[in-house]
């Protein structure tokens, strides 16, 4: 069967097929933000009687894949005969293509298994279809789409960077109830709860690299690391748009350099010597190319292609986002509305005065809300766009 063509399996999926895949979804999860360069990809290993043997994600850096760590896992256990005749589950097409190891879809035909399902096909050219044919070809029933959308969600950043030639970006936007990010220009307003900030600093454990502006860090002098007890270590690289290199080194930024890579875009007309006081803190400075506009944003997000970060997270002010949005570069956005009200102040993106919000998307928007719901009283809004109007840059 051709799973890139038709979508269903020739025997329907069964209530157990689901739960494995979602336990194979959950993995994938744990290794968001930390697989770079690679995808984040979660499989689960079943024995023939619908054992759970074995489960594996990718680790940090990469390598082993998913279907490696389960399978070493396994092997770890001494068990790995009871795997003869079992099922894979993986989310993502196992790659065909030897690397720094075995080809992932060569190892499960080493294994023995009778039986791969995987949640989404792989667009990279190396893979394409290869690994589900070089399954099929060895005896194996290969069946995909399963939690397709589950998995998918997982595999964003990924697909984005293979199927669009640019990250996928998400944008991160805390406003008061009615509205406003700030009660004054250059004023920090602290507006969520404790709550709202845990699930902050979770989403930038979960991305390769983070990116703000100039005047949000002189404002709010923040870090934006991870400090959640545990995953102090999972702080992606942090990247400021600067045009004039007003970054200070006793900035909060650049005085936990050793928390994460810390890079810069100016432009290319930027003072010399302020390029080289941040190059001896250790902060990499980039120049790029400049419209009317600031620093070319699609210059930004190939730089951060080459660089293989393929999940940003947009943690800006008010122009800065909307600069993104304006080219139609934000895929995601995740909306905090706390529940105090400003009544006046710096307005979010895409305010509405006559109704006293952000994001007042206009009638024609490609934006969709996929999820809503509370955290300790503040309101959590995600917005995503259709598949079909991702942007190529």
């Amino acid at each position: 069967m051709n799973c890139a063509i038709n979508r269903q399996p020739e025997q329907p999926f069964s209530l157990e097929d689901q739960r494995w895949m979602q336990l194979a979804c959950s993995y994938a999860r744990r290794a968001q933000g930390q697989s770079w360069p690679n995808p984040a990809v979660g499989c689960v290993l079943v024995s023939a009687d619908n054992v759970l043997l074995a489960v594996g994600h990718t680790q940090k850096g990469g390598r082993p894949h998913a279907e490696a760590d389960a399978l070493k896992s396994l092997e770890r256990s001494g068990n790995s005969a009871a795997l003869k005749g079992g099922t894979a589950y993986v989310t993502l097409e196992p790659c065909a293509q030897e690397g720094r190891g075995p080809a992932c879809a060569d190892l499960l035909l080493q294994s023995g298994v009778c039986r791969v399902v995987f949640a989404v096909d792989d667009p990279d050219l190396r893979v394409n279809g290869r690994g589900r044919d070089k399954l099929i070809v060895g005896g194996v029933l290969v069946q995909c789409g399963l939690c397709e959308e589950e998995a998918t969600a997982g595999l964003s950043g990924f697909l984005a960077s293979r199927r669009f030639s640019r990250p996928y970006l998400t944008s991160k936007i805390a406003t008061s109830a009615d509205g406003f990010i700030a009660a004054e220009i250059g004023q920090q307003t602290w507006l969520t709860n404790d709550v709202s900030r845990v699930y902050v600093h979770d989403l930038r454990s979960r991305v390769d690299a983070i990116l703000t502006g100039i005047e949000t860090v002189l404002i709010d002098n923040p870090e934006l690391t991870c400090r959640l007890p545990g995953r102090r270590e999972s702080s992606p690289v942090r990247i400021i748009f600067d045009s004039h290199l007003r970054l200070r080194s006793n900035s909060k930024v650049a005085q936990t350099i050793a928390a994460g890579p810390l890079v810069v875009f100016c432009n290319q007309t930027a003072n010399a010597q302020d390029q080289i006081k941040l190059e001896k803190c250790g902060i990499e400075v980039v120049r790029l190319d400049q419209n009317a506009d600031g620093i070319d944003l699609s210059a930004a997000l190939q730089w951060c292609a080459k660089r293989d970060f393929s999940s940003l997270l947009l943690e800006a002010g008010t122009q800065l986002n909307h600069s993104f949005y304006s080219a139609g570069l934000i895929d995601k956005i995740i909306h905090l509305s706390a529940q105090k009200k400003l009544k006046t102040g710096v307005p979010g993106l895409l305010y509405d005065a006559s109704t006293r919000t952000a994001l007042a998307f206009p009638f024609d928007s490609d934006y969709i809300k996929v999820r809503s719901g509370e955290l300790a009283g503040d309101r959590l809004s995600i917005w995503r766009r259709g598949k079909e109007m991702c942007r190529k840059i």
